[in-house]
């Protein structure tokens, strides 16, 4: 069978990783010990458009409002840069004609990687 589409995996493949997570995990802390493992689990598999969805989902009784979460993620995603070869790879893909899309961890990637390649 044909390959006829790749998905790359956004974070490490495409663009650096920068300290976007940091949020997230920051917010699972801030819950009993007993939960972390449900919402480490829930925040990779569930759909969570932000961080803030992410706290009101939990209601965590301690640390940073959602705000403050989302400053947090904010200022990961101002780090994030993208590699040299991500484009000419992406180029080359498509020049192919193999359809394309990635994929990330994080919430709020809205516009990060709107180009032409990916759509």
């Amino acid at each position: 069978m044909p390959i006829r589409g790749l998905v790359f995996d956004l974070f490490g493949t495409l663009v650096t990783r920068g300290p976007g997570p940091k949020a997230y995990r920051e917010l699972v802390v801030t819950l009993p010990p007993w939960k972390w493992r449900h919402a480490r689990r829930l925040a990779l598999t569930a759909e969570f458009p932000s961080v803030t969805d992410l706290h009101a989902h939990f209601e965590p009784r301690r640390g940073g409002g959602p705000a403050y979460f989302e400053r947090l993620v904010a200022e990961g995603m101002a780090k994030i840069r993208l590699y040299d070869d991500s484009f000419p790879a992406l180029e080359r893909a498509r020049a192919q004609g193999l359809r394309l899309g990635s994929r990330g961890d994080l919430g709020g990637l809205d516009g990060l990687f709107e180009h032409p390649l990916l759509r």
